[in-house]
């Protein structure tokens, strides 16, 4: 019983951490679209926008992957307690 706790704050911890990097990611996808919609962009700084857009869209989906059963494990010990 004594591994539950440190095992919990680490998983808390793990947890914040990813929050906080997921916010982050999604204010840079916000600020792409933003630019993304400004009527002078020409056509080539478009594709860069467009190639940083799709980058970051993958590094939402492969940083958010497993992140809901992580919220789940938080939330459900959080709910014993």
């Amino acid at each position: 019983m004594k591994t539950a706790a440190p095992d919990r704050a680490k998983k808390k911890e793990l947890l914040d951490t990813l929050l906080d990097e997921l916010g982050v990611e999604c204010r840079r996808t916000l600020d792409l679209l933003t630019k993304l919609h400004i009527k002078r962009n020409g056509k080539n700084r478009r594709t860069d926008i467009l190639a940083e857009l799709s980058a970051s869209i993958l590094h939402l989906h492969l940083h958010t992957k497993g992140l809901p059963d992580l919220i789940d494990e938080v939330f459900e010990r959080e709910d014993d307690d």
